[in-house]
């Protein structure tokens, strides 16, 4: 993702990194992630927070997509973009396209989401796991964590559910391209 910062460990990001605070947290312009396939001996993109430094900021992608972002780690928990999230606040994110695989814990959106208020987002990609909270964009949602109006494929995620609650629809692929689906969520 060249020219591309987020709050994570450098090899995420090639060596770019901003703090929580900067306004480089909210993007203008789609982003093609193919290219994390091939990163980190082809465990793909590092997730933005983790257990031991949750992410705290804030990620408004004024409803532009990541697509084909991969992130392989099987014997990981708490994968997603966002790892780990704890009081943050996630909106107008897109992804499309590309696989997240870890082990408890993961969603494509965030692994596990602690206090953190997710919203107006969608997640199109493959998800799978080998344990426990595999769900489709958020995969673990505790301590006061909300999802609203945000939507996950459930025929290409492979997950009929989502630890979102009913702040999270699952629906179909042929729904997710239709603007109704998300003229109606408000």
């Amino acid at each position: 993702m060249r020219g591309v910062k987020a709050t994570a460990p450098q090899t995420a990001c090639r060596g770019r990194r901003i703090r929580a605070t900067s306004p480089a947290t909210t993007r203008s312009a789609d982003i093609d992630a193919s290219a994390t396939s091939g990163w980190n001996s082809g465990t793909g993109f590092v997730p933005i927070g983790a257990f031991s430094n949750r992410f705290t900021g804030r990620f408004d992608r004024l409803g532009h997509t990541i697509s084909n972002l991969v992130i392989d780690r099987p014997s990981t928990d708490d994968v997603g973009l966002f790892g780990v999230v704890e009081g943050a606040p996630l909106r107008n994110v897109g992804l499309s396209g590309g696989r997240v695989t870890g082990r408890k814990g993961f969603g494509e959106l965030v692994g596990r989401n602690s206090v953190g208020a997710v919203s107006a987002s969608y997640a199109m990609g493959q998800v799978s796991g080998t344990a426990d909270f595999i769900c489709g964009p958020v995969g673990f949602n505790g301590l006061g964590g909300t999802v609203s109006n945000s939507f996950w494929d459930t025929e290409t995620g492979g997950q009929a559910t989502s630890a979102g609650g009913a702040g999270t629809i699952g629906r179909t692929t042929a729904e997710m391209k239709q603007f109704a689906t998300y003229a109606a969520a408000g």
